[in-house]
C-alpha cells in the first residue's frame, strides 16, 4: 500500500534564505499551494508578515515565491508557526500532506526529512520515537521527541509522519542543545498538528481509517484484512490441489469479494504455491447493462493485455466478483453462451498456451443454478463455503486494524460489539460500517468510545440511521429522486428468489426534466457512501442496505407491484434491443394497455428509454390498424352481406384487430388481407417460440405472445371459411386459383395451431399424465365455469384448455355449439391427444370409453367408469361436436 511515508519528499519544500542557502525546511498541505514551516524558519529567510520568500520544491529543483501570511502569522517567540501562499499553480509533481492526530501516537515511530548543514541541498531523512504532549516555555503545546538522532536545526519545519497512522501528526519546531553531560543530543520537540490548525482553522485533520464500511477490501486495503487467515489458507490449498477453478460460495455480506482481494490473491504473491509462482490477476463483474457477456468478457481480457505474457510459467487468474448476477440479470441465451465459455476456458479449450484460474464468488442462494450450469461438475473438487466468523476472528477484525494505525478502543467496546452482533445474520458489513462511523466520529482523538458507539445507534442501527440522516438532509426534490434511484437499482425477485441490488448506466436513472438534479442526487449519495459510482455506473454500495434500511424496505413493499411489472417491461426493452429492434417483440394488446396506463399516472416513474419504448409500440400499433383496414377496403359498407370476424380470447376487449371479408370483388384485397394476418401470426409465434426454447410452460395460455397467434390463426381459418361459404350459398364463381389461396392459407393456418399445441400444449399435458394426476369432473366451482370445473393443473383441466381455449369457442361462452366452432377443432389434435392419454393411462381411458367418475385414484383403472373423456368435456354433446368427432375417430364415439 502506498504510503504518505513513501510519498513524503513529494510534500517537501526548501526555504531558502536570500543568498540561495537554505533556511529551513516546509511543507505543502493543500493542491492550491498552503505551506506550513516555522516562524523563525521565515525570519532566518529574511522576512515575515506580509513579505515573500524563496522556495524550492524539492519534487521539482526550481524556484517559486511564497507570500507570508499576515493574518495567521504566529511569531517564533508565541507560537513559532508561519503560513505561505504559494504564486501560481502548484507543479504537477508535488503531492500535499495529510495532517493527523497527535493525540495517541505516543510511542509510534516517526519519519520525517529535512535539510541540514551536511545535506542542505539533497536533503536527508530522520528517524526516531514520538513521545508526550508536554507545555513549552510559553504555554504553548510540544510533542517531545525521542532518539531523534538525525533531526537538527535544518529540520526546522519539516513535517514528522506517525510510522503507523501515516499522517502528519506535528512540524519539527526544536531542538535541546546538549548538556554539560552529553545528554539530550537526541531529543527534539514538534508543533502538534491540532495547535497549527488552532492557528489556521482552513487545515484540516484527517486519519487513515482501517475500516472499510459497506465496501470490499482491496488489495490496496490488504494491510487493514484481519480474521481470515485461516480460511484464506484453506482457499489456497484447495487452489493448490485444484489449481484450475474455485468457486467461493456464502451469504451476502459473508466476504466473499474481501476474502479473495484482500486475502486470497495477496496471499498467492507473498507465498509461492506451486504453479503459482509468478502470477497476474484480473477481475471481472458482469452488469446488465452488458448486451453480450462472452464477447465484453473476451473483449476485456483482451484490453487487459494478460494474454500478451509470454511467461509459458506463469499463471492467469481471472476472478469474476458477485458471479449470481450471471444468473439475476443475464438473459438467454446469452447467459448459457457465458457459462458455456467459462466451461471451456476452465478446461484449458480456450487460451492453450496459458495457464488460468478462474476463482467466482457467489452468493449461497443461487447456489442451484450454479450447480445445474455447466461449471457444476467443477464443484466437487473447486468450492468452498464461507462460514461465519468465529467471537476470536471477530475480535481480530476489530483489535487488529485499530493497532495497525495507532487507534484505541475502549476497555470492552469490543466484547459488547462481538455481543451486539452476535444474533445478527451477516454481520460483517454491518460490522465494518458500524466500525468506520466510529471511526469518523472519534478517530480525532485516537480512540473509539462506548458514548460514540451509542450515539450512532449501534450495530443494528448504524447503516439505517445513516441512510435515513442523509435521506432527511435533501430537499423534497431531491428525496423523490433519491426513492426513484434506489428503487431502480434493485432486481425484485419472484417466489423463492431474493431482492438483489444491480448496477446501472447512470443513463439508465434519468428522465426528461431532472438530468441534471439527478446527477447531482448521485453525487451526493455516493459521497454520504450509500452508493459507488464510477464515469458511467451506478450501484448501491452494499445489500446491507436493503436489509437494514427501514425507509427502502417500505418503498419496495408500497411499490412492489408497479416496480415488477416496470421491471418486466425493461426486460422486454433490452430483448427488443438485443434483437435489432424487432417489431414483433414491441407490446401489444394487454401489455401496450397497460403500459399507457401506467403512463398516464404522474408518478410514475420511467426514464427516457422505457417511455420510448411504450411509445413505439403505440406507434407500432397504430400502422398496423391502419394497414389492416386499408387491406379492408369497402368491407365496411358491405357489411349487411359479410360477416365481422370476432377473434377468440378470454382477453378480447384488448385485441387491436377485428378482420373481415368481403364480396366477390374485393377478393384479391381479402386474401392480401389474409396473407398479411398470418405473416403477423407468425410473428408471435416466433416470439412464443424463443421464449419457451427447452423448458415447459405451464401458464402457456397467460402468455400474450402465445394467445395472440392463436387468435390470428382462428381468424384467418374462420375468415376465409365464412368466405367459402357465402360464396356457395350464393353461387358466386370465384377464380379457381384464388379459391386455392383461401384454401391453402385455411390449411396453413390450421398447421401452425397444431405445431403451437404439440410444442407447447402437449407436454404440459404429458407432464399431468406422468405424474398422475389425472383430474375430476368437480360440478361445480367457485372460480365460475371453464377450466374451473376440473381439478386444478390436473390432465383433464390440461386437456380442456386445449379444446378450448386455442381457437375453437369462438364466443368465449365455453361452449361448442355451433358449426363453425366444431370444425375449428383441428382433427390432428384430437387423434394426438386420444393417442397420449390411452398410452399414459394403458389404453384405459380415451375420447369415447368411459373412464372418468367424481372419484380420483393414482391408478387409471380407479377413474370410474361413468363419462368418456369427450362427455366430461362437452357436457352437452352437441350434434356439431358429434359429427366433428365422427369424422375423425369413425362411429365408435357417436354413441357415448
Amino acid at each position: 500500500m502506498a504510503t504518505q511515508q513513501d510519498n513524503l519528499t513529494l510534500g517537501i519544500v526548501r526555504i531558502l534564505k536570500p543568498d540561495g542557502k537554505t533556511a529551513g525546511t516546509g511543507f505543502i498541505v493543500t493542491k492550491d499551494g498552503l505551506i506550513v514551516t516555522c516562524a523563525h524558519v521565515v525570519e532566518y529567510a529574511k522576512s515575515g508578515p506580509g513579505g515573500t520568500v524563496s522556495l524550492v520544491f524539492y519534487a521539482r529543483q526550481q524556484t517559486y515565491i511564497g507570500r507570508v501570511d499576515e493574518k495567521y502569522w504566529s511569531a517564533s517567540t508565541v507560537g513559532d508557526i508561519a503560513i505561505l501562499h504559494l504564486e501560481g499553480n502548484l507543479p504537477n509533481e508535488v503531492k500535499p500532506l495529510q495532517l493527523g492526530t497527535s493525540s495517541g501516537s505516543s510511542g509510534h515511530a516517526f519519519k520525517t526529512f529535512g535539510f541540514p548543514k551536511a545535506k542542505s541541498l539533497e536533503g536527508m531523512y530522520g528517524y526516531g520515537t514520538i513521545g508526550d504532549l508536554m507545555s513549552g516555555e510559553n504555554g504553548l503545546p510540544l510533542v517531545q521527541l525521542t532518539n531523534a538522532t538525525e533531526v537538527t536545526p535544518g529540520f526546522s519545519g519539516a513535517p514528522v509522519v506517525d510510522e503507523r497512522t501515516h499522517r502528519v501528526v506535528g512540524m519539527v519546531t526544536a531542538i535541546t542543545p546538549v548538556d554539560k553531560y552529553q545528554r539530550l543530543a537526541e531529543t527534539a520537540f514538534i508543533t502538534p498538528s491540532e495547535f497549527l490548525q488552532e492557528i489556521f482553522p482552513a487545515l484540516q485533520i484527517t486519519n487513515i481509517c482501517p475500516y472499510v464500511g459497506l465496501e470490499a477490501f482491496t488489495k490496496d486495503k490488504a494491510d487493514f484484512f484481519f480474521g481470515r487467515e485461516v480460511l484464506v489458507t484453506e482457499l489456497a490449498n484447495h487452489l493448490k490441489n485444484n489449481p484450475r477453478f474455485l468457486a467461493i460460495v456464502g451469504s451476502s455480506g459473508s466476504g466473499k469479494s474481501s476474502v479473495v482481494q484482500a486475502g486470497l490473491l495477496p496471499y498467492l504473491e507473498q507465498v509461492k504455491l506451486p504453479g503459482f509462482n509468478k502470477i497476474y490477476t484480473v477481475s471481472y463483474r458482469y452488469t446488465a447493462y452488458i448486451t453480450d457477456p462472452s464477447d465484453d468478457f473476451q473483449s476485456y481480457l483482451q484490453k487487459s493485455g494478460i494474454f500478451n505474457v509470454e511467461d509459458t510459467n506463469s499463471r492467469i487468474i481471472i476472478f469474476i466478483d458477485q458471479f449470481e448476477e450471471i444468473f439475476a440479470l443475464c438473459p438467454e441465451p446469452e447467459k448459457s453462451n457465458f457459462l458455456r465459455f467459462l466451461t471451456e476456458l476452465v478446461d484449458q479449450k480456450l487460451f492453450r498456451n496459458n495457464k488460468i484460474t478462474l476463482i467466482i464468488a457467489v452468493r449461497a442462494d443461487f447456489y442451484d443454478p450454479l450447480l445445474s450450469s455447466p461449471l457444476g461438475h467443477f464443484l466437487g473438487v473447486g468450492q468452498v463455503n464461507i462460514t461465519p466468523l468465529k467471537e476470536t476472528e471477530l475480535r481480530e477484525a476489530i483489535a487488529k486494524p485499530a493497532a495497525q494505525v495507532g487507534l484505541e478502543i475502549e476497555s470492552g467496546l469490543d466484547e459488547r460489539i462481538i455481543e451486539d452482533i452476535g444474533a445478527t445474520q451477516n454481520p460483517l458489513p454491518l460490522l465494518e460500517f458500524t466500525l468506520e462511523q466510529l471511526c469518523k466520529n472519534e478517530h480525532s482523538h485516537g480512540r473509539l468510545t462506548h458514548v460514540d458507539y451509542e450515539k450512532i445507534g449501534k450495530v443494528t442501527g448504524a447503516i439505517g440511521q445513516w441512510a435515513n440522516e442523509t435521506y432527511r438532509n435533501l430537499n423534497e426534490k431531491e428525496q423523490l429522486i433519491a426513492k426513484r434511484i434506489f428503487t431502480r437499482l434493485i432486481h425484485y425477485g419472484e417466489g423463492t428468489i431474493p431482492d438483489t441490488r444491480r448496477r446501472l448506466l447512470i443513463s439508465q436513472l434519468l428522465t426528461t426534466n431532472d438530468e441534471k438534479l439527478t446527477r447531482q442526487v448521485i453525487k451526493t449519495l455516493a459521497n454520504q457512501r450509500l452508493l459507488v459510482t464510477d464515469a458511467e455506473t451506478v450501484d448501491i454500495i452494499h445489500e446491507a442496505l436493503l436489509r437494514e434500511w427501514s425507509d427502502l424496505g417500505i418503498w419496495i413493499r408500497e411499490q412492489r407491484s408497479f416496480l415488477l411489472w416496470r421491471q418486466r417491461l425493461d426486460e422486454r426493452r433490452t430483448e427488443w434491443i438485443n434483437n435489432k429492434k424487432d417489431q414483433g417483440l414491441l407490446l401489444r394488446g394487454l401489455s401496450l394497455l397497460e403500459a399507457e396506463k401506467w403512463l398516464q399516472k404522474p408518478e410514475v416513474d420511467l426514464n427516457l428509454d422505457e417511455q420510448a419504448f411504450v411509445k413505439d409500440s403505440s406507434k407500432l400499433r397504430q400502422r398496423e390498424q391502419f394497414r389492416l383496414w386499408a387491406g379492408i377496403g369497402s368491407v365496411v359498407s358491405l357489411i349487411t352481406t359479410g360477416v365481422v370476424i370476432f377473434i377468440n380470447q378470454q382477453n378480447q376487449k384488448q385485441l387491436d384487430l377485428l378482420a373481415a371479408w368481403a364480396s366477390v370483388s374485393q377478393i384479391d384485397n381479402n386474401i392480401e388481407t389474409l396473407q398479411k394476418l398470418f405473416e403477423e401470426a407468425d410473428k408471435y409465434k416466433k416470439v412464443a417460440d424463443k421464449k419457451s426454447q427447452n423448458q415447459i410452460n405451464t401458464k402457456w395460455d397467460k402468455d400474450e405472445d402465445l394467445m395472440r397467434a392463436f387468435s390470428y390463426y382462428v381468424t384467418i381459418q374462420s375468415t376465409a371459411n365464412r368466405m367459402l361459404n357465402e360464396t356457395s350459398k350464393n353461387q358466386i364463381k370465384i377464380k379457381k386459383s384464388d379459391l386455392e389461396k383461401i384454401k391453402s392459407i385455411t390449411a396453413k393456418a390450421e398447421k401452425k395451431r397444431v405445431e403451437i399445441i404439440h410444442d407447447h400444449l402437449y407436454p404440459v399435458l404429458i407432464q399431468r399424465l406422468d405424474a398422475k394426476n389425472y383430474g375430476i369432473y368437480l360440478s361445480s366451482n367457485e372460480d365460475g365455469p371453464g377450466e374451473n370445473l376440473y381439478t386444478k393443473e390436473s390432465a383433464l383441466q390440461e386437456t380442456y384448455k386445449i379444446m378450448f381455449k386455442t381457437g375453437a369457442d369462438l364466443n368465449s361462452d365455453q361452449t361448442i355449439n355451433t358449426k363453425e366452432e366444431a370444425n375449428l377443432i383441428p382433427s390432428k389434435t384430437i387423434l394426438e391427444i386420444e393417442k397420449v392419454w390411452l398410452k399414459k393411462t394403458e389404453n384405459y381411458c380415451g375420447w369415447c370409453n368411459p373412464c372418468i367418475s367424481s372419484g380420483m385414484g393414482s391408478d387409471p383403472h380407479q377413474l370410474g367408469k361413468t363419462y368418456s373423456i369427450k362427455q366430461i368435456l362437452f357436457f352437452s354433446v352437441t350434434s356439431f361436436v358429434d359429427d366433428r368427432f365422427k369424422s375423425v375417430l369413425g362411429d365408435r364415439c357417436s354413441s357415448d
